[in-house]
C-alpha cells in the first residue's frame, strides 16, 4: 500500500517545490539576460531592462492526484452505442490547445508568460554572485564614514528621541518600589481600624468590583485610597458607637499613619538621572572595502573594430559590476597603442584614436598612477586588460618588467586577449606569469561574443571572499 505524506497546505505549494518553480523562472530571467549580451550594443547592455518568456510547462507546479488504473466499471444510462465488452475509440476532433498539430475549432490554449526587468533587476540578476576576488575589509579604523546606529537608551539627548512609554514605565516602577514599605504599613493600619468600625454595620455594602481590577490585582496605591475611602465612611457612620478604649486605639493607629503619609511624599514623582529613556544613537565606523579598477585597452591599429567591440563589453560588464556592488571603488580607464594615457568614460568607450603597439607603456601608466595616487592608502587594486596578443619584440623584456611590477600592487589582474588565431606573444608571456602568480593572475580568450559572458564569469566569480584559485574557463551559461 502506497503512504503519501502531504508536507504543505495546498497541493503543490510545499517550500521545495516553489524552490524549483523560482529557479526555473529564474533560469528563464538569465538566458534573456545573456542573450541580450551577446546580441545587444556595448552601452546599451541592460539600459532598458530586458523581456523574459516563460513557456508554459515552467509555469506549471507539480500535483498529487489520483491516478485511473486499475480496472473500472462504468455505468451509463441511456447508452445505445456502446454493448458490455465494447472499447470506445478516442474521439476525433482539432487540434486544440497549445502545441503542434493542425488548426482546431476547439480547445484552449495558453502563451508563453511574459514580464519584463527593470535595469535594476536585470543587474541584481547578472551580478548575483559575482565580485571582486580577494578583496580585504578595511578595519574600522581605516575608514572615516559613519552611520547612527542603535546602541541602547541614556538619560540625556535631543527630545526627539526620547521614549515616552519606555519613560513612563521607569517612572512609574521607581514610585512603586520607592512608595511599597510605606503603603504597606499604612494598608495595615487602616484595615485595623475597617475591623473595628465595620462590627458595627448592620448592612455592609458588597465590595465594589471596579475597586479591585481584573483577577483582583490592585496596586497597593489604589488599595489604600479605595481603603481610605470606606474607613472615611465607617468612620463618620459608627465612630460614635465605638467604645472609649476602641477610640484611643484609633487615634492611635492614625498618628501612627501621618509620618508615613509624609515619608510617602519624600519619594520624587520625576528622577531625570534615572527615570529619562533617550534612545542613544552614536557614530558607528563602516567597515567598507575600497578598491580601484583599472580598465587598460590596446586601441592599436591590429585591434579591429570587432575586436575593440569585444574588448568594449568585457570592461562594460566590469564597470557595471564595479558600480552595482561597489560605492567605494574607483575606475581608472587608459587607452594604449604607442603611447598611453588616462580617458574618462565616454572616451574610453568612443574614442577613435589609434596607433602602433605598445603594451609596456600602457602597463607602465597604471604603474604610475598607482604609485602617485593609490599606493599605502589601504586600497584593494585591480586591473583588467584587453588585447588582440599583439605586441613588438623588442618591448617584451620592458613588458615582463612592467607587468611584474604590476603584479606586485595588484590583488587580482585579468588579461582577455580577443583573437580567432594562433596564440601571439603577449599570451605566452601572460600564460607563464599566470602560473607564476596563479593566485592573482587570470587569462581567458575571447574568439566571439558568445565567450565573452562565460570568460567575464571566471573572471568575477570568486567574489568578496575569493580564494584565488585558478578559474576553470568553462562557459558558465545554463542548458
Amino acid at each position: 500500500m502506497a503512504e503519501v505524506y502531504d508536507t504543505g497546505h495546498t497541493a503543490g505549494t510545499d517550500q521545495v517545490s516553489r524552490q524549483r518553480f523560482n529557479d526555473r523562472v529564474k533560469r528563464h530571467a538569465r538566458r534573456a539576460i545573456y542573450k541580450s549580451i551577446e546580441k545587444g550594443n556595448v552601452t546599451d547592455i541592460g539600459e532598458n531592462g530586458v523581456d523574459v518568456h516563460v513557456t508554459r510547462d515552467d509555469l506549471k507546479q507539480p500535483d498529487l492526484v489520483h491516478g485511473e488504473g486499475g480496472v473500472r466499471r462504468h455505468v451509463r444510462p441511456g447508452n445505445k452505442e456502446y454493448q458490455m465488452g465494447d472499447k470506445p475509440k478516442r474521439p476525433k476532433g482539432g487540434a486544440g490547445g497549445a502545441g503542434n498539430g493542425k488548426a482546431g475549432d476547439s480547445g484552449e490554449g495558453d502563451d508563453d508568460f511574459v514580464y519584463h526587468l527593470s535595469r535594476e533587476e536585470f543587474l541584481d540578476i547578472l551580478f548575483d554572485d559575482l565580485g571582486l576576488p580577494n578583496m580585504r575589509r578595511l578595519n574600522i579604523e581605516q575608514t572615516n564614514e559613519t552611520k547612527p546606529k542603535f546602541a541602547g537608551y541614556s538619560n540625556s539627548g535631543p527630545n526627539n528621541r526620547i521614549d515616552r512609554k519606555r519613560t513612563k514605565r521607569r517612572k512609574m516602577g521607581r514610585i512603586l518600589a520607592g512608595e511599597g514599605g510605606y503603603n504597606r504599613e499604612i494598608l495595615a493600619g487602616l484595615t485595623e481600624i475597617h475591623n473595628i468600625l465595620s462590627a458595627y454595620d448592620p448592612a455592609p455594602p458588597a465590595p465594589k468590583k471596579e475597586l479591585y481590577g481584573y483577577d483582583n490585582f490592585v496596586p497597593l496605591s489604589v488599595q489604600c485610597s479605595n481603603m481610605r475611602s470606606e474607613v472615611t465612611r465607617l468612620k463618620d457612620a459608627f465612630f460614635e458607637l465605638a467604645t472609649p478604649d476602641e477610640h484611643d486605639y484609633i487615634e492611635a493607629l492614625e498618628d501612627g499613619l501621618t509620618p508615613l503619609e509624609a515619608k510617602k511624599r519624600l519619594v520624587p514623582r520625576f528622577n531625570k538621572s534615572t527615570d529619562l529613556q533617550v534612545r542613544n544613537f552614536p557614530s558607528q565606523p563602516i567597515p567598507q572595502n575600497r578598491g580601484v579598477m583599472f580598465c587598460l585597452m590596446d586601441v592599436s591599429g591590429s585591434m579591429d573594430e570587432d575586436k575593440k567591440t569585444k574588448a568594449k563589453i568585457l570592461f562594460y560588464l566590469t564597470y557595471m559590476l564595479l558600480q552595482q556592488n561597489y560605492e567605494s571603488v574607483d575606475v581608472v580607464f587608459v587607452r594604449h597603442h604607442t603611447t598611453a594615457k588616462e580617458v574618462d568614460e565616454k572616451e574610453f568607450f568612443y574614442g577613435t584614436e589609434t596607433g602602433g603597439t605598445t603594451v609596456s607603456v600602457g602597463l607602465k601608466k597604471v604603474n604610475d598612477i598607482i604609485e602617485e595616487r593609490y599606493l599605502g592608502k589601504n586600497y584593494d587594486i585591480y586591473m583588467t586588460q584587453g588585447s588582440d596578443g599583439d605586441n613588438f619584440e623588442n618591448d617584451m623584456p620592458q613588458t615582463e618588467v612592467e607587468m611584474r611590477k604590476l603584479l606586485g600592487y595588484v590583488r587580482g589582474a585579468f588579461y582577455a586577449e580577443i583573437t580567432t588565431g594562433q596564440p601571439q606573444s603577449l599570451w605566452n608571456l601572460y600564460d607563464k606569469l599566470s602560473e607564476e602568480y596563479s593566485d592573482r593572475f587570470w587569462t581567458g580568450k575571447v574568439t566571439s561574443r558568445d565567450d565573452i559572458w562565460p570568460l567575464f564569469r571566471s573572471f568575477f566569480s570568486h567574489g568578496e571572499s575569493g580564494t584565488g584559485s585558478k578559474p576553470k574557463m568553462a562557459a558558465m551559461m545554463p542548458a
